[in-house]
């Protein structure tokens, strides 16, 4: 195939076919397809509503302007480049309905796992996955490939579960909201906050890690650093077997911290 190339340009209602390089440099699509197995080039603006179908790989920056803006990612993406949210405030809404690798800055207002089967996520060593994230469909598992590390944002779970492995799931000031991680590694919660959930498997609990509301740990626990909980009455049921090497602790504002153990 052949590169498609644009400078200061406005692309609208329509669709890109490629199967090597859309250059879209200081450019605008709006109401547009690109589709195949393509790179994406060039500092891009995102407008309203658009669509990247296919194997996508991004290299420059990928951004919204002056709009909320909706972008669904029909395929598997590589992120090499940053995509991120419009400095003025507008919200970037994107769904990811393919498997991800990010090697680059990923900070979107929104994030949406939004596969319709499985789908696996990963990260190169040193890079975050910032902003909200969103579990909206599922009907298929989210694997990870990878170890992955998610910073000063939500992962909002709705119900769903994220598959560790034997991969580290890290977050640094994040909140886990109604869902369950499957790992039989480490699990590290840094300066984070989880309710309503469930960690389960054969794993290693990291980080100062705070509980709310009604929480599980489930199978055999190592904890090696800080739980507690914060401005709430908390309940934390330990189905399995747990050795402390850390600190489990009450809240020190005097909220009740209620812990059920079921095995060792």
């Amino acid at each position: 195939g052949f590169v498609f190339y644009t400078l200061n340009h406005n692309v609208h209602n329509g669709v890109i076919l490629s199967n090597n390089t859309i250059h879209l440099d200081n450019s605008y699509f709006e109401f547009s397809k690109l589709e195949g197995d393509f790179t994406l080039e060039g500092k891009t603006i995102v407008g309203h509503s658009d669509t990247l179908k296919g194997n996508v790989t991004f290299k420059d920056t990928l951004y919204n302007h002056s709009a909320t803006t909706y972008l669904l990612i029909d395929g598997n993406l590589t992120n090499n480049g940053a995509l991120r949210n419009d400095v003025n405030g507008w919200s970037f809404e994107v769904y990811l309905r393919g498997n991800f690798h990010n090697n680059g800055y990923w900070h979107p207002r929104n994030t949406y796992l939004d596969a319709k089967s499985d789908q696996t996520i990963s990260q190169a060593t040193g890079k975050w996955l910032e902003g909200q994230f969103n579990i909206s469909d599922l009907s298929g598992n989210i694997t990870l490939a990878s170890d992955i590390a998610f910073k000063d944002g939500h992962i909002y779970f709705n119900g769903g579960k994220i598959i560790a492995g034997n991969f580290m799931f890290y977050t640094l000031n994040q909140n886990l909201h109604n869902g369950t991680i499957e790992s039989n590694n480490k699990i590290h919660l840094d300066q984070s906050f989880f309710e309503f959930s469930k960690l389960s498997g054969n794993f290693t609990l990291e980080g100062k890690t705070v509980v709310g509301a009604a929480d599980t740990l489930k199978g055999n626990i190592t904890l090696v650093d800080t739980v507690y909980n914060y401005t709430a009455t908390t309940y934390l049921l330990v189905d399995g077997n747990l050795t402390n090497n850390g600190a489990l602790k009450n809240d020190a504002g005097g909220w009740s911290f209620e812990v059920y153990l079921r095995g060792n």
